[in-house]
């Protein structure tokens, strides 16, 4: 058996065992080519799998042969390509069921095709065989619009659909922190922002987590409660800006009133906040958080200089 052999899972839960002979891009499209035998072909045409409407076909085509492997040629739903199409190949073969790169539902057969002889070419083969019609998240009205623009626009008009929800982003945050059992507030209910207390070895300081959903951005902020004298404040700006010349990924911001706090966000523009997402933020923040306030209260007990301060944050 090929090495590329997958099983993709039917409505019903059946298996159509396919081989992945390429996957990609096509035309500016994630797309695969499967290679199924004359059987596997029989169930997907009498079952409708794939998409395969009788009204999508552009023809009848030649009977297949039985003795011959067919080879299918399909475009992903953009339901199932949030990921689009990076190491698809590979994607493909490690998924396991499930995963809707599997569902026989997330691919549109674009053709059906076959190896035949070359009618005027001794020794040459071509493939033919069925084509299909573009399913109608590909199709534009005027004709104007290229394959791989009318299916980013697929893409966003699934985003609209598959998603009821008017707080998406801040819906994840949520099943996040719930998974972990951590208790949240939610001080204003007119704005997307949560808040957590948290209480650490070296002290305590304030988490907030806040979505701009229509901007698909997150931010999670670590709030230091610790009292600044104004007179102090020029060491702590001096102190954020030695750290974040340190830190790879993320900001310490000092506000006028000398509130002191780390930030950090993410901009999910065309793609999708996954908790796995959400808890590295949020992880980021904590430890953050955490490791700057020995170091601001040394620099405000003159304890330490700023520079002595800041090559002493561990990173």
């Amino acid at each position: 058996m090929s090495d590329r052999s997958v099983s993709l899972i039917e409505p019903d839960g059946s298996t159509l065992p396919v081989v992945v002979v390429t996957a990609g891009r096509r035309a500016g499209l994630p797309s695969a080519t499967f290679e199924l035998d004359h059987r596997a072909w029989e169930r997907v045409e009498s079952t409708g799998l794939l998409h395969t409407d009788p009204s999508r076909s552009r023809g009848a085509g030649r009977p297949f042969d039985p003795a011959k492997r067919i080879e299918v040629e399909a475009v992903l739903d953009p339901i199932a390509a949030v990921d689009g199409a990076d190491a698809l190949l590979d994607r493909l073969l490690d998924a396991r069921p499930g995963d809707p790169l599997l569902s026989t539902e997330a691919w549109w057969v674009l053709s059906a095709t076959q190896e035949v002889e070359h009618p005027a070419a001794r020794g040459a083969t071509l493939q033919e065989g069925i084509a299909f019609e573009h399913p109608m998240w590909l199709q534009d009205a005027g004709g104007s619009v290229g394959l791989e623009e009318a299916w980013a626009r697929a893409m966003e008009l699934g985003e609209r659909l598959d998603d009821d929800s008017d707080t998406p982003l801040l819906d994840v945050v949520e099943s996040m922190f719930a998974d972990a059992d951590w208790a949240i507030d939610r001080p204003n209910p007119d704005a997307t922002v949560l808040h957590a207390p948290v209480k650490s070895e070296n002290g305590d300081f304030d988490l907030y987590v806040r979505t701009d959903e229509d901007r698909h951005l997150v931010t999670v902020y670590a709030a230091v409660d610790t009292a600044i004298p104004p007179e102090r404040v020029p060491e702590v700006l001096e102190l954020a800006a030695r750290l974040n010349g340190m830190i790879p990924v993320g900001s310490f911001d000092v506000a006028i009133d000398g509130g002191v706090s780390f930030k950090v966000g993410i901009d999910v523009t065309g793609d999708h906040l996954t908790t796995s997402l959400a808890r590295n933020l949020v992880g980021l923040a904590l430890v953050k958080g955490e490791r700057m306030l020995p170091i601001l209260r040394a620099v405000l007990d003159g304890e330490r200089s700023v520079a002595d301060a800041a090559l002493s944050f561990p990173d």
